[in-house]
């Protein structure tokens, strides 16, 4: 085995050699992993307490590899048969082993990408060694992506610490991980729509603009996260984001809008100093406060800060209906002015291959009237409509089978899975709470 940072072993061997030898006789894969064992164990000595701690729950470690930052290592490891029966834990398990007293979320967001990315780890559970006495509670508010055991290094050391195998048990047992009435955010936690996001991704490269509406709840909010975080693992795309159901005033979403594309922009040009004179933004990136309407200027604006964009820009508008005067939530002489700073936008959706919308909501009647009004709609068919559809079946039963995992909660038959479909169509928010 080539030596590197990191190495793993295939099967466990649960009694490495000790005596030189045993080690005579040892393979070039254990003796590779036993060396890479030792410089953990000898980094810290919390790492030999946790190799210790992971002996004594008979859990066998298989891959050790220091992380950029030194003071963090990646081990993969494994629960004896019996538990991986007990759990449903058949893979490999991924644990991001700290000494830190603080634990930030951001973390969390680390553990989840790196388990994504490995198809030999369990996609639903992750362990977490650190100092923070808090880490437990902060793990339980990501409830919904993946469950992620906490283990108190310090307990470890004192020796009061329960076995990995309780500490499991615990964790998976005490949140529900059904209970998510908010948008999902991280991709752990999202399911389906793989057709969805490849079709609409593509589009987006072609600067072609979408529109993605739905009944309420069904995830298209969701399904926007999963798109703006595929666009964020490359950063050379630019994404701007605007949510309308908080915004009050058509001034508010310029700004935004114009704000979030100059620091994207400016993100993207590193140490070039290339400030661009705008008349609606400061040259620090902020609205100018002696400007009262920005509609005259904000379109050349846009478009002097696109010009340093390589690829595409994506805005992204979420409760893109709110700017459909009839049926809006805002102040009608607002919801009016919105609507036409959108109809301002088609100008540069349609002239150019820098910039496109992605968009949501409940109504689609802002794109498909062609008439408001006794005049002609100018956002008539700007964006290609997208139907959000409830989940498949084959969806439905990877979501409920995945999350139920995360909490000890095993569903093998397809029963269950036949009468949710049928009571509930495949919706995923009345789908998770009925679970």
């Amino acid at each position: 085995m080539k030596a590197g940072r990191h190495a793993s072993l295939r099967r466990y061997a649960p009694n490495m050699p000790n005596t030189q030898d045993d080690r005579a006789g040892a393979t070039q894969n254990q003796r590779s992993l036993e060396g890479f064992r030792e410089r953990f164990r000898r980094s810290s000595v919390g790492a030999g307490a946790f190799l210790d701690f992971l002996r004594q729950s008979e859990v066998g470690a298989w891959r050790f590899e220091q992380d950029l930052t030194p003071s963090r290592w990646w081990i993969n490891v494994t629960l004896p048969i019996h538990q991986q029966a007990i759990f449903g834990l058949n893979r490999e398990i991924q644990v991001l082993f700290t000494e830190y007293e603080h634990v930030e979320p951001r973390a969390l967001s680390v553990i989840q990408g790196r388990v994504r990315k490995d198809m030999r780890v369990e996609p639903d559970v992750a362990i977490l060694v650190s100092r923070d006495k808090g880490a437990r509670d902060t793990a339980r508010r990501r409830a919904g992506e993946m469950a992620i055991i906490t283990v108190d290094l310090d307990e470890i050391r004192a020796g009061d610490s329960p076995l990995l195998h309780t500490l499991i048990a615990q964790s998976i047992v005490t949140v529900d991980h059904f209970d998510v009435a908010t948008p999902v955010r991280d991709p752990s936690g999202f399911y389906g729509r793989q057709a969805e996001i490849e079709t609409i991704a593509n589009d987006l490269k072609r600067a072609s603009s979408v529109g993605i509406f739905g009944l309420r709840k069904a995830g298209k909010t969701s399904l926007l996260n999963a798109l703006a975080a595929l666009r964020g693992d490359d950063q050379r795309n630019v994404t701007i984001r605007v949510d309308v159901s908080e915004i009050v005033t058509a001034e508010q979403f310029r700004s935004a809008v114009l704000e979030e594309l100059w620091t994207a922009v400016h993100g993207l040009l590193g140490n070039e100093n290339i400030r661009p004179r705008l008349r609606s933004l400061t040259r620090q990136g902020v609205r100018r406060i002696d400007l009262d309407n920005s509609s005259t200027f904000w379109i050349q604006d846009l478009r002097s800060l696109l010009v340093h964009v390589e690829r595409p820009a994506v805005l992204i508008v979420d409760e893109v209906d709110q700017a459909f005067p009839p049926r809006s939530n805002l102040d009608p002489v607002e919801a009016q002015a919105l609507f036409g700073s959108l109809v301002q936008l088609r100008s540069l959706l349609q002239e150019q291959d820098r910039f496109s919308m992605l968009c949501a909501g409940v109504d689609p009647a802002l794109f498909e009237r062609p008439v408001l009004d006794g005049k002609d709609n100018l956002l008539y068919k700007l964006v290609r409509l997208v139907w959000l559809a409830p989940m498949s079946r084959d969806e439905t039963a990877e979501m409920i089978r995945s999350l139920g995992k995360r909490m000890g909660v095993r569903v093998r038959g397809h029963e269950e899975i036949d009468s949710l479909f049928a009571t509930y169509g495949g919706h995923p928010l009345l789908t998770r709470r009925a679970c």
